[in-house]
């Protein structure tokens, strides 16, 4: 006798291959070549880490004496005031987040040149931190630059002399006024006459 009950098999899936996968080889990342700064800064940097902190005291003497060739003393402390202060705000901006970073190397600029100078640089090395730091460390300069150029302006403004251009002006230079300069030398000496300029000293020309 048969039974009432029947069963059906049901077939197993069909197997089905996992599709083969080629990886193309990755080609290298280019190598970042270095810009025109950072060769011609490259050198400085290799002798810096040689000598340490002597060579930041040699490059601020060398340009000291290439500033006083360039406006004499006060030019010369004047500049340095205000450059190392400059580059001292990034410094110590980097140490207070934890960034490596080189004391500042002023750039001697040797006559001709008009200002004795190429500035001042510091040398900041990665991890570098992001968003809110890095704004900090790039402000911090111009601040604490500002800070001190400041009452350097005032001075400067001060003790300058009001002149009458002379008919023959052809080696005199004229730098157009910025316009705290401009606030400065109504406040100290008034309205300028027409046909007459600031004889500026050495603290202003910094």
């Amino acid at each position: 006798m048969s039974s009432p009950y029947t069963t059906t098999e049901t077939p197993a899936p069909p197997e089905i291959s996992e599709p083969a996968y080629t990886v193309a080889p990755q080609a290298p990342s280019p190598v970042r070549q270095p810009g025109p700064l950072r060769r011609m800064l490259g050198p400085l940097f290799g002798t810096a880490a040689r000598m340490g902190a002597w060579f930041n005291l040699v490059l601020v003497v060398l340009a000291f004496g290439t500033m006083y060739l360039a406006g004499g003393p006060v030019y010369a402390l004047c500049t340095i005031l205000i450059l190392g202060s400059h580059e001292m705000g990034h410094y110590l901006t980097c140490r207070w987040y934890g960034v490596d970073a080189t004391l500042p190397y002023f750039l001697p600029a040797p006559p001709p040149f008009l200002f004795g100078t190429f500035g001042a640089v510091i040398r900041m090395r990665p991890p570098m931190p992001v968003r809110r730091p890095q704004f900090d460390l790039g402000i911090a300069g111009p601040i604490a630059g500002f800070v001190v150029a400041l009452p350097v302006l005032v001075f400067g403004v001060a003790t300058s002399r009001v002149i009458a251009i002379p008919a023959e002006s052809s080696g005199m230079i004229e730098f157009g006024d910025p316009l705290l300069v401009t606030v400065l030398m109504r406040l100290i000496h008034g309205v300028v006459p027409e046909g007459s300029t600031l004889l500026m000293i050495p603290a202003l020309f910094a």
